[in-house]
């Protein structure tokens, strides 16, 4: 169905509910029906809000374990890598070996 039918349809729909004639007694929606609209329409939708639940419950969970994970191997690799080396020799030793003229000053 293309857009220019749906809209003659539409349109056809909508004459047709405006010259409908009104119901022969007034309908009213029962006691308390408006309440129980607005409850449902706030509360969670079936299954997806279990379902969120435990994934954010799980979410968590793995996120705490990662970074305990993570804290482990930084204090492990901290732990047994040797510090790096300084200079060796120092750099005014070297400097005056490779320049004579250096030392004498």
């Amino acid at each position: 169905m293309n857009h220019d039918e749906f809209d003659r349809r539409w349109k056809i729909g909508a004459a047709a509910a405006r010259s409908a004639p009104p119901a022969d007694g007034e309908i009213q929606a029962p006691p308390g029906f408006s309440s129980r609209v607005v409850a449902l329409s706030r509360e969670p939708v079936g299954t997806s809000a279990a379902l969120a639940l435990i994934w954010q419950t799980f979410s968590l969970r793995a996120l705490g374990m990662v970074a305990a994970v993570l804290f482990i191997a930084t204090i492990l690799v901290m732990w047994t890598e040797p510090a790096p080396p300084t200079l060796s020799p120092p750099i005014a030793e070297s400097v005056g070996e490779q320049l004579p003229w250096f030392e004498s000053l």
